[in-house]
C-alpha cells in the first residue's frame, strides 16, 4: 500500500503517505485515495479486505475519478491540442509534464476522453 485513508465520519478523514515518493506519484497518490473517501466512504467495506472483482471496480473508479480530478476536461482537452500541434510524437510526455503525473496516468487518460 502506498497511502492509507482513515476515515472518522463525515468531513475527518485523514490519508497518510507511506513511503517517500515523487511529487509526481503522490498527487496522484493522493488524488485515489480522495477518490474513496468521496465514492466509497460510506459503503462501510473496509478497504484493505477487498479482494476480486469487487476491488478491482472499486480501484478502477477512483482511478477515473483521479484521473479527472488532475486532468480536468476543459484544460486537458486545450493542452492535449497546444501541444499535438506544437510537439507532434512528443505531445505525451508534454502532458506528462504539465500535469506533473506519469506518461501511464496520460495513456489512461486519454483513453477516458474519446
Amino acid at each position: 500500500n502506498e497511502a492509507t485513508t482513515i476515515i472518522n465520519g463525515k468531513n475527518n478523514f485523514k490519508i497518510l503517505l507511506m513511503k517517500e515518493k515523487s511529487i509526481t506519484s503522490d498527487n496522484f497518490i493522493i488524488a485515489h485515495s480522495l477518490a474513496h473517501y468521496f465514492l466509497h466512504a460510506d459503503q462501510e467495506i473496509p478497504m484493505k479486505f477487498l479482494r476480486g472483482f469487487l476491488n478491482k471496480k472499486i480501484n478502477n473508479e477512483a482511478h477515473i475519478f483521479a484521473y479527472f480530478l488532475l486532468m480536468p476536461d476543459k484544460e486537458f482537452n486545450e493542452k492535449l491540442i497546444e501541444y499535438k500541434e506544437n510537439y507532434k510524437e512528443s505531445y505525451k510526455i508534454m502532458l506528462a509534464g504539465y500535469f506533473n503525473l506519469y506518461m501511464e496516468n496520460i495513456e489512461q487518460r486519454l483513453k477516458l476522453k474519446y
